[in-house]
């Protein structure tokens, strides 16, 4: 059993470990909520000075300010594209004797069942839509003792034989130990944070955790973002406090001198949940490692998240729908007419409420200049600038 003081000391810690990681990681959270809002059709969003996502706000009560949402559409191309592209695993033979080849082919038929069961295909599918909004994803894979067959009971509970289990991380939940490293095995350690129901952390680690006030990030799980129209876990440009909720911070570090074996520590609020060496050996020759995969959409040299096709696009579909909607602006200019009228000649109000309908009887005062419409001159040429706009959204 470990003393109260020492589980103190790893809580507060891990916790502060936490703290630190997330503000220094604040700023590219924000380009990830940019990029979400972009996908959602929010593309008058901006990133304020203090790093928050928010709402552009008209300058004059009549601009425009329609979304002519390209992003969304080459999001699902790509991931259409991307979904007939699955890797095949395989394993290849140590020599070319009999037994080696044959070894080789019954791998590859174990994995391939594998791969069935555990449905890598939509998984795959689920982190790849990750990896194309916030530019990474992580995959997470781990041994689960609640699943597989079941092989026997022991206290009137059932035994199961446990099973692999492989899942999606989005990158708002991994913290790694270092932003300019390029890949996990450059890590000394990686923090998986995830806000969980207190009452699902006491069915799995059974300790009472109380829920928290702090902010998490929000979900919408609506199942349709931007007429995307797939199952979907796209953070809101906004947080929520839940109090039945708590942070379950996972920190798992690699092998040192002194801890050979690794160690992982799981905490939840006050609680140590967890303490211990790395659970798995899956490293090299057999030795304990981080178990989690990291894939990029488009990789960033000297950073360790990648970044995305929105981000390359969004300077793009700022300036088309800026187009777009002056182009639409000298169109209701022209068609709406601008009035001018001689001061206190006419009702005012009137002409702002009912402006010049059809048949209209316009009563002006005797004596003054009749109102007249201001010439309007003609829609400018936006032709060129929309087509070379649309072209560089399909290059």
């Amino acid at each position: 059993m470990m003393d109260e003081l020492f589980i103190e000391d790893i809580v507060a810690d891990v916790q502060k470990d936490f703290e630190d990681r997330r503000a220094e990681r604040r700023n590219i959270e924000s380009v990830w909520r940019l990029n979400a809002n972009f996908v959602m059709g929010n593309q008058f969003a901006f990133i304020n000075a203090l790093g928050e996502v928010e709402d552009g706000e008209r300058d004059y009560f009549w601009q425009e300010r329609e979304v002519f949402n390209h992003i969304a559409a080459i999001v699902e191309s790509r991931l259409a594209k991307l979904a007939r592209v699955r890797p095949k695993m395989s394993v290849r033979a140590a020599s070319d004797s009999d037994d080696d080849i044959r070894t080789a082919k019954v791998a590859t038929r174990i994995m391939d069942g594998a791969w069935q069961k555990l449905d890598i295909s939509e998984i795959i599918s689920r982190g790849t839509m990750w990896s194309e909004i916030a530019g990474s994803v992580f995959y997470k894979v781990v041994w689960d003792g609640e699943s597989g067959r079941t092989v026997g009971e022991i206290d009137g509970k059932r035994v199961k034989e446990g099973d692999v289990r492989v899942s999606v991380c989005p990158p708002y939940e991994i913290f790694p130990s270092s932003l300019s490293a390029e890949s996990v095995d450059e890590l000394n350690s990686i923090i998986h944070a995830k806000a969980m129901h207190v009452d699902d952390i006491y069915r799995i680690w059974g300790k009472r955790v109380k829920g928290t006030d702090a902010e998490i990030m929000s979900f919408d799980d609506s199942g349709v973002i931007g007429g995307l129209g797939y199952a979907s876990m796209i953070p809101t440009a906004k947080r929520s406090a839940k109090k039945d909720h708590a942070i379950v911070i996972e920190r798992y570090t690699r092998p040192t001198v002194q801890n050979p074996c690794g160690e992982l520590a799981i905490v939840a609020g006050d609680e140590l949940l967890y303490y211990g060496v790395l659970p798995y050996n899956n490293g090299t020759d057999g030795e304990r490692d981080l178990p989690f995969i990291k894939q990029d959409c488009l990789k960033n040299v000297g950073c360790f998240f990648g970044s995305s096709m929105v981000e390359r696009c969004i300077p793009i579909q700022r300036a088309y729908n800026a187009v777009k909607n002056r182009k639409h602006e000298f169109m209701n200019r022209i068609s709406m007419g601008v009035l001018a009228v001689e001061d206190g000649s006419v009702d005012i109000s009137n002409l702002e409420d009912e402006g010049l309908s059809p048949g209209k009887i316009l009563v002006y005062r005797q004596g003054a200049t009749p109102p007249m419409l201001m010439n309007p001159g003609s829609v400018p040429d936006f032709s060129y600038e929309e087509d070379k706009l649309m072209s560089e959204f399909y290059p």
